[in-house]
């Protein structure tokens, strides 16, 4: 378990009670404290006396410099030293997945610093009296113990979308912290500056060969960096472009454990041990119970708050397994979003009620904001007809006017160029994605890592659309890395990553709609290692029954904002394979248990 909350009294002094079960107490002054239950060793407390401050560090924090080590002591005290000192170009060295909290014992005040794009959730409540912070919005609900207000306009954009944006959670006066900030606690104020923000810096210059040669040479010197210490490595492997570029980025062959999950040993396993075997590593296939998806319900709403769907905490009840193989394990979380070609503004073609998109960018430049919106690479159809028709909501509009209001925030204009602005939407906020639950999952057992790194960001923001969209770059600079890798080819499309982009998509489409005609109609995928959820909950009698309960109590979902008739209705059409809903139940359906487990332990 990875659990941890703060407090900061303003006026009174510290009880000694612990702040969450089975916690370590740790009370830093008699105005600070913070109690913690972490299985996992990245997270530490450092006093520097000299400079009567006290430092938490969440994650691992490390430098521009390939030569210090990750959450180097004396690195650490040298950004508490500048910090205190109010010389904040420290921040420009910094490097990694992190949450830095520095306790002045001086003047009883905190401040904040986390990564560019707050990869490790950081929640807090503020009033006149105190700070209460932590790594889970429920706690600090919990701990408060008082009467919560839903935030409906967060509840509106999770079902819409699949996530919540800026700094709103499903619980009024409990914000997530605004990613790339130092922000600073004292006397019941906060006050915070953005360090960073997501822009384009296209290079006018850019040669596809330089840049393939500069990309691939990075990755390993960050796999290099990554796998210097005296431990065992394992990785999450799939038959798909991220992870195996790790793969092939670890030329000291590192990484001596993959694994990969499934329903049964299909076509993507068979890759996975293609690739494991070329690099002398061991292939562990998982296989998943009938009612996984059933089983992690619980702990996966719990460690996402509610606010990231599910069926994302893919490997919860593996993990015990896996730590007694390895110390710290890998995974391809956030490659997907920078070099896949996956978010880009793209011409459709609709079909009945299927949208293709094809292999073209749209390069008009109107109405950015609907141009956006209509290609938000996580949007749910039909979601708006859900809710309570008394509201008067215009569900689009809302959306927009977060989109508007996020676009001012970081470009501090609305008028965006939309590949810029969808970039920007759906990459800047990678920590608050629906998927980014498979990491959190991960690292509530086991120490994390992937290949994340801001030179790898800056580099890509470097690269005209037209190279970046096809995801071509990264198939490249794969096969310049590993050839023998770049001929074992992709679960979606079968091919090697020689093809080009265009014969990838259509062989991905291809086998896709073969698939769905004329393939088995059960859950189990043959090619992928995700399963056909929408089958999933027609099959499972659990998970139908849970979510049939959940649309029918009328205290979970409150009918001020939901029509339960309509979720009904919804739900009845996809039970008798009438139309697919899958979307839309699983968000009842992680919403809905969040919302019962809070009442529950509120009582």
């Amino acid at each position: 378990m990875r659990k941890y909350i703060g407090e900061l009294l303003f006026n009174d002094t510290l009880s000694t009670k612990n702040l969450i079960p089975n916690s370590k107490n740790k009370i830093i002054d008699n105005k600070f404290r913070v109690d913690y239950v972490i299985n996992t060793n990245d997270f530490n407390i450092y006093h520097y006396a000299d400079l009567e401050t006290t430092l938490i560090v969440d994650g691992e924090l490390y430098s521009n410099d390939f030569n210090l080590k990750t959450n180097d002591k004396n690195f650490l005290k040298k950004v508490v030293l500048n910090i205190n000192k109010n010389n904040d170009n420290i921040i420009g060295e910094l490097n990694g997945s992190f949450n830095l909290l520095l306790f002045s014992h001086n003047n009883k005040e905190v401040k904040i610093i986390n990564d560019r794009f707050a990869t490790r959730p950081f929640y807090y409540f503020l009033d006149e009296n105190r700070f209460i912070f932590s790594n889970r919005m429920s706690e600090i609900a919990i701990y408060k113990n008082s009467k919560i207000s839903l935030n409906h306009k967060a509840i509106i954009e999770f079902f819409k979308l699949q996530m919540v944006f800026g700094t709103k959670t499903f619980i009024e006066n409990i914000y997530s912290l605004e990613k790339a900030t130092l922000n600073k606690i004292s006397n019941g104020k906060m006050t915070n500056f953005r360090y960073w923000s997501f822009k384009q810096n296209i290079d006018e210059d850019f040669s596809e060969k330089r840049y393939i040669c500069s990309l691939s040479n990075l990755m390993k010197q960050i796999m290099s960096y990554k796998t210097k210490d005296d431990k065992k490595y394992g990785i999450f492997l799939s038959g798909g472009l991220d992870s195996r570029a790790i793969m092939a980025a670890d030329i000291e062959n590192k990484i001596s454990q993959v694994y990969t999950l499934g329903d049964s040993f299909n076509i993507e396993c068979e890759i996975s041990k293609s690739i494991a075997e070329h690099k002398g590593a061991k292939f562990n296939y998982l296989e998943r119970d009938s009612n996984h998806y059933y089983n992690i319900i619980k702990d996966s709403v719990e460690i996402g708050d509610g606010m990231h769907n599910y069926l994302n905490g893919h490997f919860i009840g593996y993990l015990d397994r896996i730590n007694q193989d390895i110390d710290i394990i890998f995974n391809g979380s956030l490659i997907e979003q920078f070099w896949q070609g996956s978010k880009f503004i793209k011409k459709n073609l609709y079909l009945r009620q299927f949208k293709l998109s094809l292999p073209l960018i749209d390069k008009n430049k109107e109405n950015a904001i609907e141009k956006v919106l209509d290609n938000f690479p996580r949007k749910v159809p039909e979601i708006d007809e859900i809710f309570n028709k008394d509201l008067d909501l215009d569900i689009n509009l809302l959306v927009k006017e977060t989109f508007k209001e996020m676009l001012e925030k970081n470009f501090n204009t609305r008028d965006v160029d939309p590949q810029e602005a969808i970039d920007y939407l759906a990459c800047d906020s990678y920590g608050r994605y629906s998927s980014h639950l498979n990491q959190l999952c991960i690292n509530n057992e086991i120490n994390y890592r992937t290949i994340y790194d801001n030179r790898l960001i800056d580099l890509l923001l470097q690269v005209p659309i037209k190279y970046r969209s096809t995801g071509d770059l990264l198939r490249k600079a794969i096969n310049q890395l590993d050839p023998e890798i770049g001929r074992i080819p992709l679960s979606s499309s079968r091919l090697s990553l020689k093809r080009n982009y265009n014969m990838q998509w259509l062989a991905t489409n291809y086998h896709r709609a073969y698939n769905k005609l004329f393939k088995s109609k059960n859950y189990k995928s043959k090619n992928y290692s995700w399963p056909n959820y929408s089958r999933l909950i027609i099959e499972n009698e659990k998970i139908k029954q849970t979510i049939l309960s959940i649309i029918k109590d009328e205290d979970i979902l409150s009918d001020d904002l939901f029509d339960r008739e309509i979720l009904l209705e919804k739900f009845n059409q996809h039970i008798q394979g009438i139309k697919d809903h899958e979307r839309i139940l699983t968000q009842i359906l992680t919403f809905g248990e969040w919302h019962k487990m809070l009442k529950t332990r509120l009582g």
